[in-house]
């Protein structure tokens, strides 16, 4: 296997873990407005359907931990290619660099979206109290985190078109 066929399949395995970590994000964020997510945390039964916040939470947990298998490998690689010990293209090290500055800030958001996951989780089970402010914060950055790996996603999508 060339290099960048490697490295295609790599991309190809965290645009599979980008799409379930988007199906997660959705099933809260992609709703209308913030009374449809208050909605989810309080059963009301045969009108509105109780949001899994347990199940969600579990599986952006599953998805960090994949994202950060790919972190290794490529880290991995990177180390080789500073040691001589892998051979590449100039613009496929630039490439790979990208990729991992891209795979740690989408485990970044993952990460944050877990925390507020695990927390509205707690509420829906009176054992948290999460109150509107730290919510307002920890969403604020969750949504900061999401900017900062949409960027770097960009730049990957162009060096990706260099690449091939």
């Amino acid at each position: 296997m060339s290099n960048r066929e490697y490295f295609t399949e790599l991309s190809l395995g965290i645009i599979n873990l980008l799409s379930k970590y988007v199906l997660i994000h959705n099933e809260v964020f992609g709703r209308k407005s913030i009374l449809d997510i208050f909605r989810g945390i309080i059963p009301l039964p045969f009108v509105f359907k109780a949001i899994d916040y347990e199940t969600l939470y579990i599986e952006a947990e599953r998805i960090q931990f994949e994202l950060e298998k790919y972190s290794h490998e490529i880290s991995k690689i990177l180390f080789e290619l500073e040691n001589n010990e892998f051979k590449c293209e100039y613009n496929d090290k630039e490439y790979l660099l990208t990729l991992s500055e891209y795979i740690l800030l989408l485990i970044d958001t993952v990460r944050r979206l877990k925390i507020i996951y695990e927390k509205l989780y707690g509420v829906s089970q009176n054992s948290v109290s999460y109150n509107w402010k730290e919510y307002k914060k920890e969403l604020s950055e969750y949504g900061n985190s999401i900017s900062k790996y949409t960027k770097s996603g960009k730049r990957l999508n162009e060096m990706y078109k260099k690449l091939n």
